[in-house]
């Protein structure tokens, strides 16, 4: 038997903040569908698993295109990182006592004052790369990990997309409830981690007022 009690609020609250174009054609197609506000929900909601289908077809689209852009976004900062990285251990081994005398010989105070100027200049440079990258954060919260826990969210959906395929064009469970549940309820878990690491990598969001939704046990109740 269809499940109509999954829970759908981070597809909602992802296509808010990052695709809300897509959003407002959910709530064109089922205007009286209060799941589709974004916001906290006061009450149990049901919402008939054919529009779930839906929702989590167009918020997985959304997360696989949000999650390339931003990839590619962050792969090239990385590759820039990298350029510069090596400029700064370059200059700080050119301003090495060592290496300088053994290019210009020992010529004094001046070459000395250059040489630490160099090795400054050197550390300087890999300590801004270092933070561009936030690496000074640690590992875990560097820029590189956070790319690559972007790469495989990324990947993730898109696999989800795959496998939700033949549920939509069918419009039912096909006989598989247990499994068509439990794809939408991971589904709607990666759109809240993928939204949490989104946040975490400075991707701004549009500002949501979280208005309370009332539903008919909640009116009853009150």
């Amino acid at each position: 038997m269809p499940r109509d009690d999954l829970p759908i609020h981070q597809f909602v609250g992802f296509l808010a903040d990052f695709a809300p174009e897509r959003l407002a054609r959910l709530q064109d197609e089922w205007p009286d569908e209060q799941a589709l506000r974004p916001g906290r929900v006061l009450g149990a909601l049901s919402v008939p698993m054919r529009i779930r289908i839906e929702v989590a077809d167009v918020a997985l689209q959304a997360m696989v295109a949000q999650a390339d852009a931003l990839s590619q976004r962050v792969g090239q900062r990385l590759r820039r990182s990298h350029r510069w990285e090596f400029v700064a251990q370059f200059v700080a081994l050119f301003g090495s006592g060592g290496v300088l005398t053994a290019v210009v010989g020992d010529a004094g105070i001046r070459f000395k004052i250059a040489s630490a100027v160099l090795a400054l200049a050197g550390s300087t440079v890999a300590l801004a790369v270092k933070f561009a990258r936030r690496d000074l954060s640690g590992t875990e919260n560097g820029l590189a990990a956070q790319h690559a826990e972007l790469a495989a969210a990324g990947g993730s959906a898109v696999e989800m997309h795959a496998r939700l395929q033949p549920y939509l064009r069918s419009g039912d469970d096909l006989d598989e409830p247990a499994a068509l549940a439990a794809l939408v309820d991971e589904a709607n878990s990666l759109a809240g981690r993928l939204y949490a690491l989104m946040k975490r990598m400075g991707e701004r969001v549009a500002p949501t007022v979280f208005t309370p939704v009332l539903t008919a046990e909640t009116k009853a109740a009150s």
